[in-house]
């Protein structure tokens, strides 16, 4: 893998070395994540009830969206994942 070294000084002479991955070689795991929503509607005279459930990462999947590219010893450690799984319960009236 090809990288590219990008040198940082600060004025307190303290250097932060950069490594980042040549954006043709740079390829990551794709993110997979399924959304789901039941719906059940009730009519009742000239009113709609609706109710809703969505399911958000169903198969709580965690997925590494972003890396630290700074090297030491936090080096290619995860810096953020996909949310957990979350449940959503929600409703609206038409009338």
């Amino acid at each position: 893998m090809l990288y590219v070294i990008t040198r940082r000084v600060r004025l307190a002479g303290i250097e932060d070395l950069k490594l980042v991955e040549d954006p043709a070689m740079k390829e990551r795991d794709r993110i997979t994540r399924l959304d789901l929503r039941l719906t059940k509607i009730f009519k009742y005279n000239r009113f709609r009830f609706q109710i809703n459930l969505d399911a958000y990462n169903v198969l709580n999947s965690n997925s590494i969206r972003a890396v630290n590219s700074v090297y030491g010893a936090a080096w290619r450690t995860p810096l953020q994942i996909l949310d957990p799984r979350l449940i959503e319960i929600g409703g609206s009236i038409t009338f």
